[in-house]
């Protein structure tokens, strides 16, 4: 018995000592995840102590979700202490690493490393001027061996140099596992890249994907306009501005005149250059609008970074009517009726007049909001010149352009004569009238009628301007269904007639179709009334077209006195059947003002009926025309027809397409053949005709 215990100890202690001799090789764990240009992923281990040379492999295993996880790569080599994975991952990769052993007594595997990850970085750029970075740790718990701080670098531009900007401690990070930093943007617009790096002493490094995105750097505030005025004496216009204070990346400013829609710009070099003079305009001619903007040290396209310029301001645009029928002078000028947002609105308004030679002397004290002045008891034939100065509760002002208004007595026209009037064609009638513009005329006023004396109704009233002709359009007019009597007024100052000019009526073309005889008759009222001899009207012209185009050549020409026509169109009857027409007055020379005008009616358009005649029999081969059977048309759609003979049996020998061409009988005998016709006429009707023919022999 105490062998047997002796024995059986002796077996324990050598399984126990086996056991301890023969133990397992512990996984290594994972110091380093680096990520490449081309986001290949490289994992970097310390080699695990192995005295017996029990390793067999590394397994090393990859997961998209830290559950789910595969087999990355079986590695059989014991020195290898790393494994670059190829490829372009999307979001965080997860992987471990265990060492496969045999201690004698078969494969076995050691406990699994922790669990690792690249450093993925989300780059966000929603806040201008600042990049927010936020990325994962490597693991969840820093090992020793790891550096204190993740190292944020930066590039600015494809080739630019990576910068070391900043670090964050590598402390296990708030809830959501997740490291932050946000980083200021200061320098000018461009191509941003990031990447974060950490140390291991094994040694090696921790390398995260490439962030990249655009900085865009935000231009300088616009600055706020504190005063724009006219120069009365070049109606030039002088603007001041102010920047903002926190503003100091400012290399100039950019004004930006505004005309009918279209900038024209002038560029101003200096942070305190803050006043500039327009002398490209003339502010007495009408509004000026002008914005200010500021354009900072960054090079875009050979230029800053430039402000908004959607704050315009305006000048104070000053007119003056004068009124010699109560001796006063109505003042207006503009004022918005909100002021733009970062525009010094004024307190008050002041009014300054000079009356001739005199000196400028302030008159009234108005609200900001006025917008007009009655200055009245004034001398007759004086000439009275105003200002107005619109001024902020800081003192500072801003001026309009001079307007002067003259109180000259009213004078009535020597000249008021109409030279023509003419249609255009059918849209409106156009008035022409020779004045001569005698100080004292307002306006001039086209009146109407249909009768010579009246009543006459107004049409369109003219302002006086340096022409001596003006011309007036009635647009309302209906010249095809309606002649007209047309006088011109001259309108003084005080609204009253001071002169009025002939009376003159437009030529009305009339025409109507007559049957079945190919002929169209037409009529007019003769023109009048021009300033020479007799009737003033050396002839009438009339135009024809047919097809859509008229003849540039009149289709006949008619004496002073002639006033109808009968035109005969049978022989176009390979027309459309559609006849327009106008007429033409010429003037005699000779006039007072050795002027010769014509007058153009309005156009009409006559419509003849399409006409079918199909022949009863014909003759091949006969001394006569009648030797092809086909239909005599007038104003027959060419494009549109169809004919097709018939046997009596109902056998079709014949048909066409062809207008023009016929049926020559062919081989065919003496005898009765039916035809069938469809056609459309000019006016888009379809003419069906069926009968019988006689072919002779």
């Amino acid at each position: 018995m105490p062998r047997l215990i002796q024995y059986l100890f002796g077996l324990m202690f050598l399984l126990v000592f086996s056991q301890l001799v023969n133990a397992a090789v512990p996984s290594p764990e994972i110091r380093c995840v680096a990520l490449d240009a081309s986001d290949n992923i490289t994992l970097s281990w310390s080699t695990p102590p192995d005295p017996n040379s029990e390793f067999q492999a590394y397994n090393i295993y990859i997961s998209n979700n830290n559950v789910t996880f595969n087999l990355a790569a079986n590695i059989l080599n014991y020195n290898q202490s790393s494994f670059t994975q190829n490829g372009s991952f999307a979001g965080i990769i997860y992987y471990y690493i265990e060492t496969v052993f045999n201690d004698g007594t078969g494969l076995d595997t050691a406990t699994a490393s922790d669990t690792v990850s690249p450093i993925i970085i989300n780059l966000n750029m929603a806040v201008p001027e600042q990049a927010s970075l936020s990325w994962n740790p490597i693991r969840a718990t820093p090992l020793p061996s790891q550096g204190g701080f993740y190292r944020i670098y930066r590039r600015v531009s494809p080739t630019g140099t990576w910068t070391l900007i900043d670090s964050v401690a590598n402390q296990p990070p708030p809830p959501g596992n997740i490291y932050t930093y946000n980083d200021p943007l200061e320098f000018c617009s461009d191509s941003i890249f990031y990447r974060i790096e950490i140390p291991d002493d094994l040694p090696c490094t921790s390398v995260s994907n490439l962030a990249k995105d655009v900085n865009i750097k935000l231009p300088p505030i616009p600055p706020t306009i504190d005063s724009i005025s006219v120069d009365t004496a070049t109606g030039h216009v002088i603007i001041s501005w102010t920047r903002d204070p926190s503003d100091l990346d400012i290399q100039g400013y950019i004004v930006v005149h505004e005309v009918n829609g279209l900038e024209f710009k002038d560029t101003i070099f200096g942070i305190n250059q803050t006043t500039f003079t327009d002398i490209s305009v003339d502010a007495g001619i009408g509004t000026q609008i002008y914005g200010v903007a500021a354009f900072d040290t960054c090079d875009v396209n050979g230029f800053g970074n430039v402000s908004i310029t959607n704050v315009r301001h305006n000048t104070a645009f000053l007119q003056v009517t004068p009124s010699a029928c109560d001796l006063t002078n109505t003042l207006i000028w503009n004022v918005p009726d909100q002021w733009p947002v970062g525009v010094v609105a004024p307190i008050s308004t002041v009014v300054y007049v000079k009356a001739g030679n005199g000196n400028l002397q302030a008159i009234a004290v108005l609200d900001a909001n006025d917008t007009s002045f009655v200055d009245s008891n004034l001398v007759a034939g004086e000439t009275y010149c105003y200002t107005i100065q619109l001024i902020t509760a800081n003192g500072v002002t801003s001026s309009s352009n001079q307007s002067c208004g003259s109180l000259s007595s009213p004078a009535a026209p020597q000249t008021l004569y109409l030279n023509y009037i003419s249609v255009f064609p059918d849209q409106y009638i156009e008035v022409s009238c020779l004045v001569d513009n005698v100080p004292g005329v307002d306006n001039y006023l086209l009146v109407r009628s249909t009768s010579p004396d009246g009543p006459f109704h107004r049409v369109e009233r003219l302002s006086v301007t340096a022409n001596t002709i003006i011309k007036f359009r009635d647009l309302e007019a209906s010249p095809g269904k309606h002649s007209y009597f047309y006088r011109v007024d001259a309108i003084d100052i005080c609204n009253t007639v001071v002169a009025s000019s002939n009376i003159s009526r437009n030529v009305r073309l009339n025409g109507q179709v007559e049957g079945n005889e190919f002929k169209n008759t037409l009529n007019w009222n003769p023109y009048s009334d021009w300033d020479t001899v007799g009737t003033g009207v050396a002839g009438y012209e009339l135009y024809r077209s047919f097809n859509g185009v008229f003849n540039p050549n009149p289709v006949a020409s008619f004496s002073p006195i002639d006033t109808t026509f009968i035109d005969d169109v049978q022989e176009f009857g390979g027309t459309d059947g559609r006849f327009c027409y106008y007429i033409v007055a010429q003037e005699n020379g000779g006039g007072q003002f050795n002027l010769q005008d014509i007058s153009r009616s309005n156009t009409i358009c006559l419509r003849q009926p399409s006409r079918v005649f199909i022949p009863n029999a014909f003759h091949p081969g006969g001394k006569g025309e009648n030797n092809v059977f086909r239909p005599v048309t007038w104003y027959i759609d060419p494009n549109d027809f169809y004919m097709a003979i018939y046997t009596r049996w109902g056998e079709i020998i014949y048909e066409t397409t062809d207008l023009n061409a016929g049926w020559d009988g062919g081989q065919f005998n003496l005898g009765t053949y039916v035809y069938h016709i469809i056609a459309t006429t000019s006016g888009g009707e379809k003419v069906e005709k069926t009968g019988a023919v006689t072919l002779l022999r």
